[in-house]
């Protein structure tokens, strides 16, 4: 039997661990975590704002950070 997969949730100023719900939806810069834990299947799903928002991999200035995507997971 295959795994269910799972979705998970971001949003900018969220604290939750992002799955299950938007009410339980992780902080922006959670995303790098969230994508490196999900499984082929899983979507991640993340709001902007009206006004737009971008989401980076750090809080720092760093430039030779980035999101590494997974093969199999949606975003």
């Amino acid at each position: 039997m295959a795994a269910r997969a799972t979705t998970w949730y971001g949003q900018t100023g969220r604290t939750g661990t992002g799955s299950g719900s938007w009410a339980n939806a992780a902080a922006a810069t959670s995303l790098a975590t969230i994508i490196t834990g999900a499984a082929s299947g899983d979507q991640v799903w993340v709001v902007g704002s009206t006004a737009g928002t971008t989401y980076f991999p750090t809080t720092t200035t760093t430039r030779t950070i980035a999101f590494t995507l997974k093969s199999g997971v949606s975003v």
